[in-house]
């Protein structure tokens, strides 16, 4: 089997088993303090006290009655009578529920309410029932509270005493439990371990190298020498040279290397004046505010300084084995995080430590009236306040411009953007609209689970300048993932009042937008009862969905995460996704919409991974590729600091897989907190930017020459042995691992695009 369909099979599995929607913390393997375990119901017995309801104690084992389904409906399992302080717990974090079950019926997905002494709401939320790993240290555990409750209440002397539990299924089900747990951790200060400190008497250490990347290359930061210093995509060994169209972003990183010994640098700094072709200028000069980096207007640069996280010397069980090893992540501190220079906390200037490597991403916006031509800049590395390297810096402008409106729909989905991990209240819209402008600025959208977002906050008065989409989005969701009150109606009248509710929410904001309807997610093995009762589901509430179309002449389309191979020729929902072309081609006659979703995006692939998804977006004809859970991760988590973030209702976890963008503000670990009022992203999701750019340049190119455009694009989304091009590079993951093979497709179809 090829490394390209290796690579696809490795993640149609991860797509088919990965549902980030939990909260959960890692048992901390960097605690080393005593843990207070308290048996709630071990060997048979129950702790002092307690006693349990809906049940019944068989053996060794508690036996449920049939629990009920949904809405803290009765019947449900509880234990009462618990008496455990918690009110001496600073951080919920080191809370920890266990919860073994053997035999019985596991549900898909479970809901735990943990009683308190001060009549508290404390959720655990899909509690993993269904996890397979009997041998991980946090098998079948979960953290108390959802990480983005911690800035409201992170104490446990809020809760007081927890006085029991209460289990809410998905699913009628008989549940047999063997052992149910409450773990404490009191280690506090040992869970979030203090970063290298620089040291401020360095006095020999000095600068060894300084070179340039593009945005699609890597270098690690114990990384000396590597070959990419003498030249790649971008650079000669002398000078940058980048490219990119109107209302296009480009994008480029300096790399600054330290020598080997005792000492590092301190207070080294990158100063970038912007670009000039005689008296056309691209600076920031005319910013509205140049101390936030939200506020777009009259700021078309910014610069990033790249934060690294150490990857776990073991692949990850969402990424291929052979291709972490061939991206060389393993045990690596790897670039993850792009923080801006303005930030409190990790921006500029900085300090490196001796024989590190440190990488700035600079980011260009070309704004939309700016003259065709060659532009030229220079980069200036200072140390202690003087220039050590000048870096010229060449952009060629094209006559042409990305158009305003995207060519098709890409986003990413995200349940919270933690607000109270900011400090602030939950709903707080200034975030929220802080989030959706960034999003909007880097080429794609952000998807707040079914909010809304109005066009007004993309304007310069609310501080947006940039591809502006003055279009309305073309979806709106009424519901995502869950078919929410409209699930619940049981007649064609109940259905059309709930679906001209949505109808009245999406007028009064985007009248034009298609209304989504996201039923479930993954049915073939999310659904109760699978992809057949699923399909009756659909059939019994799709008719509602037409008659009220056909009655308010609106476009309402039925979607779930799932493939024609699944739900056949015959389903009735409006959007699904094909795994080839012949199932593709039957759903263009039956008109439905192509959805495509997720790709190779842990921190153990290559960083270059992720772009191509643009690529494979325009070769798939999809009108939707939208990512999952972007910004989710368990409890407690130290986001600047720990890569393993990925969890989903089984209870598997995996490296880095899920987030893209990272709270700007950390009150729960202030000592690694930027200080800023809205996301920070990873490098992962500027390739994702730009694989999506590429799209652009795809759809102009095919315009004009279908055929040659095909011929360009085969290459990078169906090769078996594309590599970056550098020397000692053998193994291939089935796409283009660094920038070269992009950027010499983008120049093909530039010569296209301008009739050349």
């Amino acid at each position: 089997m090829s490394a390209k369909k290796t690579l696809q099979n490795i993640y149609t599995t991860t797509i088919v088993n990965a549902i980030l929607i939990a909260g959960l913390l890692l048992l901390c393997e960097y605690a080393s303090a005593a843990i207070k375990t308290y048996d709630v119901f071990t060997n048979g017995k129950l702790h002092n006290g307690a006693s349990i309801k809906n049940a019944s104690i068989q053996g060794n084992k508690i036996v449920t009655v049939r629990l009920a389904v949904g809405g803290w409906a009765k019947p449900r399992f509880e234990i009462r009578g618990l008496n455990i302080d918690i009110s001496s717990v600073k951080n919920l974090a080191q809370i920890k529920l266990r919860m073994i079950t053997s035999g019985g019926e596991n549900p898909s997905y479970a809901d735990i309410l943990v009683y308190n002494s001060k009549g508290r709401q404390m959720h655990v939320e899909q509690f993993p029932f269904k996890a397979y790993d009997t041998n991980a240290p946090d098998y079948k555990t979960k953290g108390l509270e959802n990480s983005n409750l911690y800035g409201e209440h992170p104490d446990g002397a809020y809760y007081g005493k927890i006085t029991g539990f209460g289990v809410n299924c998905g699913a009628k089900v008989i549940m047999h439990f063997t052992k149910i747990q409450l773990i404490i951790d009191e280690s506090g200060g040992e869970m979030y371990p203090d970063d290298p400190q620089p040291d401020d008497k360095w006095k020999k250490g000095k600068l060894k190298q300084v070179y340039a990347m593009g945005l699609s290359e890597r270098v690690f930061q114990d990384e000396l020498g590597s070959p990419l210093a003498k030249k790649n995509a971008v650079w000669d060994g002398k000078k940058v040279s980048i490219n990119g169209a109107r209302r296009e972003t480009v994008a480029f990183q300096v790399v600054m290397e330290t020598a080997p010994g005792k000492d590092g640098v301190n207070k080294v700094d990158v100063e970038f004046s912007g670009l000039k072709k005689g008296s056309a200028v691209i600076n920031n000069k005319k910013a509205a505010d140049a101390k936030d980096p939200y506020n777009y207007v009259g700021k078309p640069i910014q610069l990033y300084r790249s934060r690294y996280i150490k990857m776990h010397d073991k692949a990850g069980g969402f990424v291929n084995a052979k291709i972490a090893h061939a991206a060389g992540t393993l045990g690596r501190y790897t670039p993850a995080m792009q923080i801006p220079f303005e930030a409190k906390w990790g921006g500029a200037p900085f300090s490196i430590f001796p024989g590190n490597t440190q990488a700035v991403l600079l980011d260009i916006y070309i704004p939309e009236k700016t003259p065709a031509g060659l532009y030229k800049g220079t980069v200036k590395v200072t140390h202690a306040g003087k220039t050590v390297k000048s870096i010229p810096v060449e952009l060629t402008v094209h006559d042409f411009a990305l158009p305003n409106k995207p060519s098709m729909c890409s986003f990413m989905f995200t349940g919270s953007v933690h607000a109270t991990r900011h400090g602030l209240k939950e709903g707080d819209r200034k975030l929220t609209e802080t989030y959706a402008k960034f999003f909007r600025r880097h080429h794609t959208e952000i998807q707040l689970n079914s909010e809304y977002i109005k066009d007004s906050v993309f304007t310069k008065e609310n501080g947006y300048e940039g591809r502006l989409y003055d279009m309305p989005p073309v979806y709106n969701f009424a519901t995502f993932y869950g078919a929410g009150s409209f699930g619940n109606a049981q007649t064609e009248a109940a259905a059309h009042e709930i679906l001209l509710g949505f109808k009245k929410r999406a007028d009064g904001l985007h009248k034009d937008s298609k209304t989504v309807l996201y039923m479930w997610d993954e049915p073939s093995h999310g659904f109760q009862g699978g992809i057949g009762a699923f399909n009756k589901w659909v059939a019994k509430k799709a008719p509602y969905v037409k008659s009220f179309d056909k009655k308010h002449g609106t476009n309402t389309i039925m979607y779930s995460s799932t493939w024609h191979k699944d739900v056949g020729d015959s389903s009735l929902l409006g959007a699904y996704g094909s795994h080839n072309d012949v199932e593709l081609k039957k759903m263009r006659a039956q008109g439905k919409e192509h959805w495509l979703y997720n790709g190779p995006r842990t921190y153990q692939d290559f960083a270059s991974a992720i772009r191509v998804l643009g690529w494979k977006a325009f070769a798939r004809q999809a009108d939707v590729w939208w990512m999952w859970e972007t910004t989710h991760a368990p409890n407690g988590f130290d986001y600047y600091y720990q890569s393993k973030n990925f969890t989903n209702q089984y209870g598997e976890f995996a490296i880095g897989d899920g987030l893209f963008v990272f709270p700007g503000t950390d009150v729960l670990i202030p000592k690694r907190s930027p200080g800023l009022d809205g996301p920070v992203a990873g490098i992962r999701f500027y390739n994702w930017r730009q694989g999506f750019i590429d799209l652009e340049y795809l759809t102009m190119a095919q315009k004009k020459d279908p055929k040659a455009t095909a011929a360009i694009c085969k290459p990078i989304t169906d090769g078996t042995s594309l590599s970056s091009g550098l020397p000692g590079e053998k193994r291939s993951a089935g796409y283009p691992i660094g920038q070269t093979d992009y950027e010499e497709a983008r120049k093909e179809l530039v010569k296209i695009i301008l009739g050349k």
